[in-house]
């Protein structure tokens, strides 16, 4: 899983440098192209079989339904002046892939930087959780809901679910969403989720950032060899949009999970795109 991630996350970080780059000199992107675009780059990673599902790419409005399908009908062009939600994955032998970033490539508001940062407030606060064997997936969705709770915000769907691996993207039964009536299933080491709290303000934007996760045991002070601590590890490592992160808004501590977090990138994910020749170290 991790391999395939790591893969996933080369064609995507390509994607994203040559769409940066195509708006900076005024040339057109839409919706669609952003998933034929994926689909080109993939094909050179070794084990790729296809996506794990068609990729959602949605721009401005379009982001603000949470389930929206780009179709002939409805794609949209990708402007420097709006944002853009992009929810992909690729299908490897090794692994399955689901992976949301979103994007402002202009000058976001100050409204769009908060929301944005309480979104990813709530990511870093997943993965910073340390818990005990016996707490269950739906446990854990209110601590990624809490940063835009603070702020009077939520959203609509769950906090997570399970993937497979070389199987379904949505791979159940764990599930990270409080139901009153689901008791929720239990977590274990080597189980792998998604995390992708978001925001949606109808007919303007939508936001979600999606990073999977590995449940791995935790090292505490003060558990005995008979307690099992565990915590959520990231598997994918792609860059979130600086531009919408306001600093001031996070805590110390979520400062240095974000730059720790960075620093995996440019050791992993730099690693890789060097090695694929996709990038030059300097």
């Amino acid at each position: 899983m991790k391999r395939a991630h790591l893969k996933d996350c080369v064609a995507q970080a390509s994607m994203y440098a040559a769409l940066e780059k195509d708006l900076s000199e005024g040339r057109d992107w839409s919706e669609l192209k952003i998933g034929k675009k994926l689909v080109e780059l993939r094909k050179e990673q070794t084990l790729y079989h296809g996506d794990s599902f068609e990729t959602i790419a949605a721009s401005g409005p379009n982001a603000a339904k949470a389930h929206y399908r780009p179709s002939t009908a409805t794609d949209r062009r990708v402007s420097k002046e709006e944002m853009l939600l992009v929810d992909t994955g690729g299908q490897y032998t090794d692994g399955t892939v689901d992976i949301t970033r979103t994007w402002h490539f202009g000058e976001p508001t100050d409204f769009q930087k908060e929301a944005y940062t309480r979104v990813l407030m709530g990511v870093i606060n997943l993965f910073s959780f340390v818990f005990r064997h016996g707490v269950t997936d739906a446990q854990l969705d209110v601590i990624a809901r809490a940063p835009l709770f603070d702020a009077g915000l939520m959203y609509g769907h769950g906090t997570g679910h399970g993937i497979g691996s070389y199987l379904g993207v949505h791979d159940g039964p764990p599930r990270i969403s409080y139901s009153p009536t689901r008791p929720g299933m239990v977590l274990s080491p080597g189980m792998f989720f998604s995390i992708e709290p978001g925001f949606y303000k109808p007919n303007n934007f939508g936001i979600r950032i999606e990073t999977t996760a590995m449940v791995v045991e935790a090292t505490t002070k003060y558990a005995t060899d008979t307690e099992l601590y565990l915590k959520l590890e990231p598997v994918a490592f792609l860059p979130f949009d600086n531009n919408l992160i306001l600093r001031d808004l996070l805590t110390p501590k979520q400062v240095n999970w974000l730059n720790k977090y960075n620093e995996n990138i440019m050791l992993h994910l730099g690693k890789e795109l060097t090695s694929q020749k996709k990038i030059r170290r300097r």
